[in-house]
């Protein structure tokens, strides 16, 4: 049995997932459907897809790990999708792992389009380019898991790293703003992996303060009415056109 882990804001973690587990014939499975609990999979093949935060882990794959239990696997791997640089997430994910007697057989950087516009504009305005780009890449990706081809010494996805804690977001949704724009169509209540938005009993949008920052809530709005301070306001929207807010299965669990 082989089964792909998940953790996406923008998609661009699960058009890969999607594409990696198509490419091995394996299932599908958000890490989000896994917080807050311990997890064990019997699974002989396990990847784990997911964007890098800060140069780390964002905080729900980091508890993912950390409760994550594979009595039976034989080849662990990682995919890491990044805007330029996938800093040191996945040493610190197998550092991790390693805490529950896991081996990552194998870690990939995909360098895809970079969606954090709180910085700057990120690629969100011409994603194509970066998008045909990271295709190329996901194919020789698929290839080598495919042949369950294994780290080689001194890979630097594995460089050293210190004990890593994963910064805490939880609260940055309060320099989040809703504007007169939203239509309380729910779709960011849907989206959002860490269950943390609400339709208010007066009609209004609340945050919950478990933020994860992954940005779907302002990116996939269809009115473009949530904004990061002023530091978004403007500025192009993103999410990756091979996905749909269906195939975010999660959302439908909400």
């Amino acid at each position: 049995m082989k089964r792909v882990y998940w953790f996406s804001g923008t998609g661009n973690s699960y058009d890969a997932a999607k594409k990696i587990a198509d490419g091995i014939g394996a299932d599908l499975y958000p890490i989000a459907d896994c917080a807050g609990r311990e997890c064990t999979d019997d699974a002989d093949v396990v990847g784990i897809v997911f964007p890098v935060f800060a140069y780390g882990l964002p905080n729900m794959v980091s508890k993912f790990a950390e409760s994550l239990s594979l009595p039976r696997a034989k080849y662990v791997f990682a995919v890491v999708t990044c805007g330029g640089f996938a800093g040191a997430s996945a040493g610190i994910l197998s550092n991790l792992l390693s805490k529950n007697g896991i081996t990552l057989s194998y870690a990939a950087e995909l360098v895809t389009v970079d969606n954090y516009i709180v910085f700057g504009d990120a690629d969100a305005a011409n994603p194509a380019p970066k998008l045909a780009a990271a295709e190329d890449t996901l194919n020789r990706i698929v290839q080598d898991i495919r042949q369950e081809d294994i780290l080689r010494e001194g890979n630097p996805l594995l460089r050293a790293v210190r004990e890593f804690a994963a910064p805490d977001l939880s609260q940055s949704d309060k320099d989040f703003a809703v504007t007169d724009r939203c239509t309380k169509c729910g779709l960011c209540v849907r989206l959002c992996p860490a269950n943390n938005i609400e339709l208010s009993a007066s009609g209004g949008v609340a945050f919950r303060h478990r933020c994860e920052q992954c940005l779907a809530c302002l990116h996939w709005c269809p009115n473009e009415a949530i904004e990061y301070q002023t530091a978004t306001v403007g500025k192009a929207r993103y999410h990756n056109p091979n996905v749909t807010p269906d195939e975010l299965k999660y959302n439908l669990k909400k």
